[in-house]
């Protein structure tokens, strides 16, 4: 005779009796038990990402290209100087769009050119943020898009994270079977979840470049925050 079905939720696990659950023969004919596990590793960043925009302005396209290209340009050098290898200098390529000026019951009428180039800097020492921000004034970089830190491998953590998610599971299964007086026979289904990079830490707003190089600005203090990688795993075991 067929088992009735019969669901217990304990904590973040299910305690189901079912007959027919799955293809192999032992989950099949016994109950099931499912048991949710989470890991969660907090970990400080190794990488602060840089991104700015240069922006230029021209009644001739050309015109507009070149002083964009003469801020980047000046911009990548003074990066260069201070040690940040050529692969950590990420710079888009330029674009070019007419503008106009729109005003009720009138013809539109073209005021310009607008260039645009983004530039992203990626680097491990963080005491050379600072710097490479003010290089980006000097150069008449018109804007600091945003500071974010990153893990450049999270490979590891996530493994980590893995476990102590498979731990946790296997805890609350062992519990579960006690406390209900059932025997884990075999694993019958695994799944993993979890987010595949940490959260990104953002710690600047857009700025105006030309605000940032007042004398009286206060220094930007740079102190990246933890980061958290998760892991979520879902076990079904067959039981007597």
């Amino acid at each position: 005779m067929k088992r009735n079905v019969l669901s217990l939720f304990v904590a973040s696990s299910v305690l189901v009796l079912c007959s027919n659950a799955f293809a192999d023969a032992d989950c099949q004919e016994s109950g099931i038990l499912e048991a949710n596990g989470y890991g969660k590793i907090e970990v400080m960043p190794d990488t602060a990402v840089l991104s700015f925009s240069a922006t230029a302005s021209d009644m001739n396209s050309k015109e507009a290209k070149d002083k964009v290209e003469k801020q980047v340009s000046a911009f990548v050098r003074g990066v260069r100087g201070f040690g940040v290898d050529n692969e950590d200098i990420i710079s888009d390529s330029i674009s070019i769009m007419p503008r106009y000026e729109y005003v009720k019951d009138e013809p539109r009428k073209f005021t310009g050119y607008e260039a645009v180039r983004a530039v992203t800097v990626k680097v491990k020492d963080f005491t050379l943020i600072e710097k490479i921000t003010q290089a980006a004034v000097d150069s008449k970089v018109s804007e600091v898009n945003g500071v974010y830190y990153e893990l450049s491998d999270v490979t590891e953590v996530k493994k980590k994270a893995d476990e102590l998610a498979m731990k946790d599971a296997q805890d609350k299964a062992s519990r579960l079977s006690k406390g209900f007086d059932v025997d884990l026979k075999k694993v019958c289904s695994l799944r993993f979840s979890g987010n595949a990079a940490p959260r990104a830490n953002y710690k600047a707003q857009p700025v105006a470049m030309n605000a940032m190089a007042s004398d009286s600005a206060a220094p930007e203090v740079y102190a990246p925050e933890k980061q958290v990688v998760e892991s979520y795993v879902s076990v079904t075991y067959a039981i007597d």
